[in-house]
């Protein structure tokens, strides 16, 4: 069993609240960041998803889970803003979930029918 000094429990308690006070003081400027690195990570994962299958072998209808989450991980930062800002929050949703599937569409072996649906309004 591994053990953590003072000094590195001090630090992650550090990065812990200060993740959580971001999150409990996010507004509009931070949800559409949050977006934006969301989509940062949906694009890496769709990449490191693309590599896999390639090197497996792999049907592309083996990445749809992967495509589907990280459009439906857009989402997640929805609660982070007021009802009244929810409109121009959907409108940075919808712009990445549209970025994010022209990338896929140019990645080798992921089919177009798994860039439909997702990142819908609900």
């Amino acid at each position: 069993m591994e053990t953590l000094s003072r000094r590195t429990l001090s630090h992650a308690a550090v990065v812990a609240a200060t993740y959580c006070y971001f999150l409990a003081s996010a507004g509009l400027q931070e949800a559409k960041l949050l977006v934006r690195l969301c989509e940062t990570y949906g694009e890496r994962a769709m990449l490191e998803e693309a590599a896999r299958m390639a090197e497996q072998g792999s049907s592309a209808d083996a990445a749809s889970g992967t495509v589907q989450q990280e459009l439906a991980r857009l989402e997640t930062v929805r609660p982070l803003v007021s009802e009244r800002e929810q409109a121009e929050l959907q409108e940075a949703i919808s712009s990445a979930a549209a970025r994010l599937k022209r990338f896929v569409r140019m990645l080798p072996g992921l089919s177009r029918k798994q860039t439909t649906g997702g990142a819908e309004r609900r």
